[in-house]
């Protein structure tokens, strides 16, 4: 703390301290304001190297910055290990902007790097890339979809559940009658097919 505070430090077997001039540049991943609240990180170190922050945000926020990073790890990597290669096709690229890289920039340099290790071609294609890069937005429905899927099954399950009893069955979704029904209309679902399933299963039971 001395050394940060006053710019000096005391040499092992010294008498006097000797000034320094130098910068402390520090970074981490943490929030180290929460950490001081939690009695985890030294609040007086905390604020003595608190000078000027600079947040940078994760790779998935500035997306823009991935095709030149690429590039340079792509670049530095074929150097280092003698291999001429020109850079991306357009469809791996795209995998690489889409992809949400928990791992930040180092993630991609080390998924650069093992496809230079494994490569012999002059361009990287998307068959190259690691399974773990393929993005996961294709498998996600939108938000609209997924409510009304929910609401279907939703909708089925009641009415299996009451037998197709209509009063029964608004009863358990909190809605009106004519609510109810105003649902079944708009998902294609009559309370007569509920009946007719659950008089299948009985006859099946016996």
């Amino acid at each position: 703390l001395r050394a940060i505070q006053e710019r000096e430090v005391m040499a092992v077997g010294a008498e006097r301290p000797t000034k320094v001039n130098v910068r402390i540049i520090t970074s981490t991943n943490k929030d180290l304001s929460a950490a001081v609240r939690a009695g985890a990180f030294r609040e007086d170190l905390y604020y003595r190297i608190q000078v000027f922050p600079i947040t940078v945000p994760p790779l998935r926020e500035r997306r823009d910055d991935i095709p030149l990073l690429a590039q340079h790890f792509l670049q530095q990597s074929a150097r280092r290990m003698h291999k001429e290669i020109r850079g991306f096709l357009p469809a791996a690229m795209q995998k690489l902007m889409l992809y949400s890289w928990p791992g930040n920039v180092r993630e991609l340099e080390n998924v650069i790097e093992k496809v230079v290790v494994l490569t012999n071609q002059d361009m990287i294609t998307p068959d190259l890339l690691p399974t773990s890069t393929e993005s996961t937005e294709g498998q996600v429905k939108p938000l609209t979809e997924a409510k009304e899927e929910f609401e279907r099954n939703y909708l089925k399950e009641v009415l299996q559940l009451t037998g197709g009893n209509i009063s029964r069955a608004a009863q358990i979704a909190a809605r009106y009658r004519a609510d109810f029904y105003k649902l079944l209309k708009k998902h294609g679902l009559h309370p007569g097919d509920a009946k007719e399933e659950k008089d299948a299963d009985s006859a099946e039971s016996a």
